[in-house]
């Protein structure tokens, strides 16, 4: 399954936005932030199961967002502004969504510091290669 980030970046790439519900997915900051932010994660889940820790542990972004707010910023990465439609009788899921990791820091002394908007810049240039690769000369 790919993540919402990489659903926006990819059409916000080729032009457009896709179908997408108003509020039906939770925020979930984690989800496609690119090869820095990915080892970032790995470092923090080798040293989760490293530990003798046994209860859940948060491992994400502790910045807030929302799905609205990923759109946004992606749309500004790119440079463009895009229609947003929503399906307002989807199902509602939270409001917005952060990590809060302060179990990890304390048990650890370590967080996640990669930035929200780095590891989505990343993410969107890594999509956007991709796509000229294939598409190169090709209208939107």
């Amino acid at each position: 399954m790919d993540s919402l980030a990489g659903i926006w970046s990819r059409a916000t790439v080729a032009g457009g936005p896709p179908s997408k519900e108003a509020d039906a997915y939770p925020a979930m900051p984690e989800d496609g932030y690119g090869w820095e932010k990915l080892f970032s994660e790995r470092k923090g889940i080798l040293a989760i199961t490293d530990s003798a820790i046994l209860e859940p542990l948060n491992l994400g972004s502790d910045e807030l967002t929302t799905i609205e707010g990923l759109y946004d910023m992606v749309e500004e990465i790119a440079g463009v502004k895009l229609k947003h439609t929503h399906n307002l009788t989807a199902p509602k899921g939270v409001n917005g969504r952060n990590s809060d990791n302060t179990k990890i820091q304390e048990y650890l002394g370590w967080a996640p510091g990669i930035r929200l908007r780095d590891g989505m810049k990343k993410t969107y240039d890594w999509i956007y290669g991709e796509y000229q690769k294939k598409y190169a000369g090709q209208p939107a």
